[in-house]
Formats: C-alpha cells, sequence, structure tokens
C-alpha cells in the first residue's frame, strides 16, 4: 500500500493436469504493523479463475476482482465477479457488477476506469457512474477504447482512442463537465500523454 503498512498477496493455484490454466486463487492481507496473519480477502475457484488487485495510487485502499483467464487455447479474459473496493476501514464494498473487459484500473486517487466491450465507464470511489463512453467503431481490439484512456492534469478531460472504422483510429476529447465528446484528429499509435494541463498529444514512436 501506499502508506507502506499492508501488503497485498495474490496466491495463484496451477492446474498441474492442465498446464497453464489457473484452477484457483486467493487474496490474502497482511498488516506490516501488527504482524497477525494474513487476513483471506477473497477466493476464487473453478476452471481458470485468477484474481487481481491494485492499491490506489496515493491511498491504501484496494481494488480487486476475479478474472477468467485461459492461457492455452486461445486467450479469454473476461470479469466473472464484481469489482470490489477494500477501503481504509479494512471492510469490502462492491463498487460496480457486470462483465468488464481489460483496462479496468484506477485512473486517479478518486477515480476508477472500467472496461467495456469496445467503451468504458468512469466511477467514483462511491460506485457512482461519473463518465461513460460507448464504443463507435467495429474493431474491439488493439488498445482502442479502455486500454489507451487518460486523465488530463486538471481531471476536467479525458483523452482515448476509438475506431471509427475499420481502419481509421481517432483522438477522442471528453469534457466530464460537460460530458461533450469530439475528435480532435487521426491517431497512429496506442498511446497518448498530456503535455502540461493543455490538449493531449499521442505518441508516434
Amino acid at each position: 500500500s501506499a502508506d507502506g503498512s499492508r501488503v497485498a498477496v495474490i496466491v495463484n493455484y496451477w492446474d498441474s493436469q492442465h498446464c497453464c490454466e489457473v484452477a484457483s486463487s486467493a487474496l490474502y492481507l497482511v498488516d506490516l504493523e501488527t504482524s497477525d496473519e494474513p487476513r483471506l480477502i477473497e477466493s476464487a475457484s473453478g476452471n481458470a479463475n485468477t484474481i487481481e488487485a491494485n492499491w490506489s495510487p496515493t491511498g491504501h485502499e484496494l481494488l480487486f476482482q476475479r478474472r477468467m483467464r485461459r492461457m492455452l487455447g486461445g486467450l479469454v479474459d473476461t470479469a466473472s465477479g464484481p469489482l470490489m473496493l477494500l477501503g481504509n476501514d479494512s471492510r469490502s464494498y462492491t463498487l460496480w457488477e457486470g462483465n468488464n473487459e481489460p483496462g479496468t484500473r484506477w485512473l486517479d486517487p478518486q477515480r476508477i476506469l472500467v472496461g467495456l466491450n469496445g467503451g468504458f465507464e468512469m466511477i467514483g470511489t462511491d460506485g457512482r457512474v461519473l463518465a461513460s463512453h460507448v464504443g463507435t467503431g467495429s474493431r474491439l481490439s488493439t488498445e482502442a477504447g479502455a486500454m489507451s484512456v487518460v486523465a488530463s492534469p486538471d481531471a476536467r478531460w479525458l483523452a482515448f482512442l476509438d475506431w471509427t472504422n475499420e481502419s481509421d483510429i481517432e483522438v477522442y476529447l471528453l469534457n466530464l463537465e460537460t460530458s461533450e465528446e469530439r475528435v480532435v484528429g487521426p491517431a497512429n499509435s496506442q498511446r497518448m500523454i498530456w503535455h502540461d494541463i493543455g490538449p493531449p498529444r499521442y505518441d508516434t514512436s
């Protein structure tokens, strides 16, 4: 955790009969100040179950979720349980329920990005939906959508990539105060950065 007081440990149990498929997983919390025994926070069992967990960038809230992953016979990566938040009071809260995609992560200390099929929702740590975007293109891969979303330093804008057709990726801006979206230009890269607090630019390297 950011304050150095706790450690989250994810243990994946591998199914030896199926080589590379996760059979079950568990998330434990270790309190470094009290040296108590690890506390079980979440467990997942069944074929190809795993858990993802990430600490808040500046606080010590823990975002975690069960996911389904299959390493052989094609990649499967989908949510198989609610998106949970372990708060400062050491209690777990359900933030969001439904199927979400890779790209679900902390956007900043107060906001969480939930990856959807070609789009995203941004929620607060209280679970309120603050912004959303539904994918407009028919191609849903190559990190377009949730994987590309970046927030401006002043927290007023989101920049992200989306397909407008089968071959064109565009840079979008979303005003979080008005919910207005606009296209600002084409992109030939999947990675964008903000330059100070002005308009976003994308890395073309």
